[in-house]
């Protein structure tokens, strides 16, 4: 299902704004089908609510679910050649033990859990250290 900015009448005057909101409450719903906790109709200013709530205790999970396609400038940075080990025998630990590495000739685009995907969590500064994150 896409979300359809226009038809939800999302506030805030800018494209930016809009974007930001359609974030936010993208992040309110997915938190609330863990729970089953929809009541039978979408509150924008509730799920908004949530995410912000959310935001402010470092629980960041829902905001890993809100993600987007990487741009061709994202995919240049993140991309990365996979390369896959090839043991040359069964042996892990004995003398003759060694692995060689094989080029699998075929590119990988991870930031976070998703191939080609950027989730809304990496954008927030600090989010990998919960200990160090700075609420608002």
């Amino acid at each position: 299902m896409e979300f359809e900015a226009e038809r939800a009448e999302l506030p805030g005057d800018t494209d930016d704004e809009k974007l930001d909101t359609a974030v936010k409450c993208s992040v309110g719903r997915s938190a609330r089908v863990s729970y089953n906790n929809h009541d039978g109709e979408r509150d924008i200013p509730d799920d908004l609510r949530l995410a912000t709530t959310l935001f402010s205790a470092g629980h960041m999970a829902p905001y890993e679910h809100v993600c987007r396609p990487m741009n061709d400038f994202e995919r240049d940075i993140f991309g990365r050649t996979e390369w896959a080990p090839n043991p040359r025998n069964a042996s892990f630990t004995g003398s003759n033990a060694s692995l060689t590495w094989n080029n699998m000739a075929r590119r990988t685009y991870y930031l976070g859990n998703f191939n080609g995907w950027l989730q809304a969590r990496k954008l927030i500064p600090g989010e990998k250290d919960i200990l160090a994150f700075e609420r608002p």
